[in-house]
């Protein structure tokens, strides 16, 4: 179960996106994860980093803690 608090609220996420940055003239390429608890926010994290690949998290059976 992955989770994150919004303000009081408790959040689960339900995706994570993983962004690879190639650094020209460098040998090493820069890796950033981002968080989306709902589909609206992948969306648009996949509309800003257009190569970014996105993985969904299984929260099955922690439903009823979304909101909380």
């Amino acid at each position: 179960m992955r989770y994150r608090f919004c303000g009081d609220k408790l959040q689960l996420v339900k995706y994570e996106l993983t962004v690879t940055h190639h650094i020209d003239g460098g040998d090493a390429d820069l890796t950033d994860k981002y968080t989306a608890a709902n589909d609206v926010e992948r969306d648009e994290l996949l509309e800003r980093y257009p190569d970014a690949v996105a993985a969904e998290i299984d929260n099955a059976g922690y439903e009823w803690l979304d909101g909380m």
